[in-house]
């Protein structure tokens, strides 16, 4: 299960929420550089920075909650293998200030490499060494600040997914 993040503007937005226009097609353009819309994908470790900054494995405080937005308020029906959620140009200036103000030694000191075992938040698994997961989860984490950054300079919203 990949998580995949897509930022577009909000008409576009409100195409995909109303059923017009498909994901796959702004993918696509993002991918292709046919838009302005950018797309990047945190592998299989969206849960796992999920929990990172709300310590929960769904839901969670706002603005740390909308960065891997797993929040029912923020759900929307489109087609994708394992659901979708969204965010709006203000929720994503929220969730970039705060990731801005997180430096790798910040997000050191949040990692509970065993809370994340005991809640069983994926995609680790029972002996996966404790610097290595750090390592691949901020290896995404860090690639995920930009977009934010950059959604948010263009007044974007924010599409989450997981495929």
């Amino acid at each position: 299960m990949i998580g995949n993040f897509l930022s577009v503007d909000e008409s576009s937005l409100q195409a995909l929420i109303s059923g017009e226009t498909d994901v796959f097609e702004l993918e696509r353009a993002a991918l292709s550089g046919e838009s302005e819309h950018q797309f990047i994908d945190v592998d299989k470790c969206w849960q796992a920075i999920h929990f990172l900054l709300c310590q929960k494995a769904y839901e969670g405080e706002t603005p740390m909650g909308y960065v891997v937005p797993l929040r029912d308020i923020n759900a929307c029906a489109i087609e994708t293998d394992y659901g979708a959620f969204f965010l709006h140009p203000e929720q994503v200036r929220e969730a970039s200030g705060y990731l801005q103000t997180l430096t790798e030694e910040k997000i050191k000191a949040m990692y509970d490499y065993q809370a994340m075992l005991d809640a069983a938040i994926y995609p680790l698994h029972p002996g996966e060494e404790e610097d290595d997961f750090f390592d691949y989860v901020y290896g995404y984490f860090s690639p995920l600040k930009d977009f934010y950054l950059n959604a948010a300079q263009k007044g974007y919203s924010v599409l989450f997914y997981i495929m």
